[in-house]
């Protein structure tokens, strides 16, 4: 789901690493606040007992995406139809719910930490110079950088 939706954001790959840094954080941290095994990324792990993992890790990832890509909010939206529902065929409601609750409030505390970042708006294409040890683009798309390389 993640990276199916940096394709269609037309995302770049040095963007698309700070997206799943964030998601993959949120599906961590709300699993991690239910099970309560290890360090957290960012968020203490305060998970309801009885909460479950699964619903919050679905969650987690559907709130942080729908953040990230709101047009494509009706597909996602689709995908956590199907995921909760299959999950619902395993657990009770009451866990699905507070599940579904942990993990939103992961996600948005994950989205609310990022926020600060620096990353927003995206770093500018690097395009390169032409003094000795810079980056050039090259044949035959003479395409910007994505990033600014260590060396530049």
């Amino acid at each position: 789901m993640l990276f199916r939706a940096g394709l269609v954001g037309g995302t770049t790959p040095l963007v698309i690493t700070r997206v799943a840094a964030i998601v993959e954080a949120a599906v961590f941290d709300a699993v991690n606040g239910i099970d309560r095994r290890y360090t957290p990324i960012h968020v203490l792990p305060a998970g309801p007992a009885g909460a479950s993992r699964d619903a919050a890790a679905v969650q987690a990832a559907y709130a942080t995406l729908v953040q990230l890509y709101p047009p494509q909010k009706s597909t996602l939206d689709a995908r956590l139809a199907v995921s909760l529902t299959s999950i619902h065929a395993r657990e009770s409601s009451a866990a699905l719910a507070s599940g579904i609750a942990w993990g939103q409030t992961v996600a948005d505390a994950i989205l609310a930490w990022r926020s600060t970042d620096g990353f927003i708006p995206p770093p500018l294409p690097f395009l390169g110079g032409t003094g000795v040890g810079m980056w050039r683009p090259t044949p035959p798309a003479l395409a910007p950088s994505v990033g600014r390389s260590v060396c530049s």
